[in-house]
């Protein structure tokens, strides 16, 4: 149940979660309100957000001794870049990153662009595209020439090649992250995305088609696999496949291809149990094994769809000698990692955290106070709470960018308010 305390002139406070018998002042309200554990509860989702993201990357050292790490948060940074681009007229060739150390010390108070998360990269921080602007953590010349950029580090994303979040985009939608290409895509400019659909990483059409074996696999596997909690066995056939003789077991994971030029790789033996013409037991190329079922040798030309799959199936694609050089050549040998995953990453991330979170300290605070100095609390919230969402309506209303120097006003304005509650005259007369 939740309470709220009723002051002069009809104001309330709202109370939290648990609070025993105020006395006779408080009453039960039905109106919804928020209360003190929704406040930490949101807060500690916050935390857990930015944890996951930034928990696996070091924020006091520069990443470039590194080298190029499998992944880490990225920030590009518009107020260098475009210095840069200015000084060398080519914006393309001047994009570039910088780790999350170099973010606090070198970039503090310029406008950055937050990347989330990228692959195999190197910090760029103070390297020749910086024009202006060095390093103060670690100096560094040339450039990182094995680094991959897109449009994100223009601050564009999509095909639609729009900044996120979108001031002129009113339409509430998903963006969702190739694993591929990492560009992050509208999930009603994907084409066939279906948000009741469950799964674990997107490719995006362009990918798909860059790279047409996913197709088959895809077209096998896609959210059709069912993994047990052990994560031991997995079930990757289909109703048909399962009837079918040629395939008995897709997911055997000790056979070894007979194909001279199929031998395994030594990183997974991933080649599948067949059985030929004659009934006898035989092994091949998974993919050539799908290709057999699909009974085509392509995929259908023109553009393929963006494709979408559990969380296994990276487990599930063929490592033999052919197939590990087509990922090779394809520059996708990364998709052969788990650990490549951003859920890897994150719970990595998670794992790594081991401070105290805001949620549990406002807990353990609320626990120290009398039931007077929770109401006192709460209504400071609310009164900050709400002062502060009338102060933003006003830059809302006119477009206007919130500064740093606005928010500063705005909490020197709070400070002038309470001091002139505390400040009541006294008359003795």
């Amino acid at each position: 149940m939740r309470f709220s305390a009723k002051m002069g002139d009809n104001e309330r406070i709202e109370g939290i979660e648990g609070i025993e018998d105020l006395g006779p002042d408080v009453e039960t309200v039905d109106c919804e309100t928020i209360t003190m554990l929704d406040v930490l509860q949101e807060e500690q989702d916050l935390e857990a957000d930015a944890f996951a993201v930034l928990g696996g990357s070091d924020d006091k050292n520069c990443t470039y001794l590194k080298g190029y790490v499998s992944r880490q948060a990225l920030y590009a940074c518009n107020t260098c870049q475009l210095v840069a681009t200015t000084a060398a007229d080519a914006d393309v060739a001047q994009r570039a990153a910088i780790c999350l150390a170099c973010s606090y010390r070198c970039h503090d108070g310029h406008d950055l662009i937050e990347l989330y998360t990228k692959r195999n990269f190197r910090c760029d921080c103070g390297n020749d595209k910086f024009a202006e602007s060095n390093c103060k953590l670690y100096s560094k010349s040339g450039v990182n020439v094995d680094n991959q950029y897109n449009h994100n580090f223009d601050g564009k994303y999509c095909v639609c090649l729009r900044p996120y979040p979108d001031p002129e985009d009113d339409v509430d939608d998903q963006m969702i992250q190739c694993v591929v290409c990492e560009d992050w895509y509208h999930g009603r400019h994907l084409g066939n995305f279906d948000e009741n659909v469950e799964f674990s990483e997107m490719i995006c059409n362009l990918c798909v088609t860059r790279l047409p074996f996913l197709w088959f696999y895809n077209k096998t596997f896609g959210q059709k696999i069912e993994a047990n909690e052990s994560n031991a066995d997995i079930d990757v056939l289909s109703a048909e496949q399962k009837e079918s003789p040629k395939v008995l077991a897709m997911s055997e994971p000790s056979m070894v291809c007979s194909d001279s030029q199929a031998v395994d790789s030594g990183i997974e033996n991933s080649c599948d149990s067949m059985n030929d013409s004659s009934g006898k037991l035989t092994t091949q190329c998974k993919l050539n094994a799908l290709k057999s079922v699909s009974n085509v040798e392509n995929p259908p030309t023109g553009q393929l769809e963006a494709t979408y799959w559990p969380m296994e199936w990276r487990r599930l694609l063929c490592k033999c000698k052919n197939c590990m050089t087509l990922y090779s050549d394809k520059k996708c040998m990364f998709l052969t990692d788990e650990k490549d995953m951003v859920h890897y990453y994150e719970k990595e991330g998670m794992q790594s955290n081991t401070r105290q979170s805001d949620y549990d300290k406002g807990l353990s605070e609320l626990g120290k106070m009398d039931r007077i100095q929770q109401i006192e609390y709460i209504s400071g919230y609310n009164d900050l709470q709400n002062s502060l969402k009338e102060y933003l309506r006003t830059f809302a209303e006119s477009k206007r960018t919130v500064r740093e120097e606005d928010i500063k006003e705005f909490f020197q304005q709070m400070s002038a308010r309470k001091k002139q509650k505390l400040d009541i005259p006294y008359n003795c007369k």
